[in-house]
């Protein structure tokens, strides 16, 4: 509920401050972020401001146009494939 929510936001905002730091430095040419979230543009802003080519692998149908428009090249990943109806490595019955 609340208490995981707040720990994605935690983790969504370390990336973002690892990404802009490293970006900022010039220890990096571009930066990949694999996610869809909308909630990353700023990032995205940010790190091509810093110089940065920001780079974002997503999900096609999970990715927001709006971060879609904010990266410099976006690639869509393929999406997961359907689960076996059974277990590949028990005998069928």
């Amino acid at each position: 509920g609340q208490k995981k929510r707040r720990e994605q936001k935690g983790v969504d905002v370390n990336i973002a401050v690892d990404a802009l730091e490293a970006a900022s430095s010039g220890r990096v040419n571009a930066i990949i972020l694999v996610a869809g979230d909308a909630d990353f543009c700023p990032l995205a802003d940010a790190v091509r401001r810093a110089g940065a080519f920001m780079i974002v692998f997503a999900f096609e149908n999970s990715l927001s146009s709006d971060l879609r428009y904010a990266a410099d090249v976006v690639r869509s990943l393929p999406g997961p494939t359907p689960k076996p109806e059974h277990d590949l490595f028990q005998p069928l019955k």
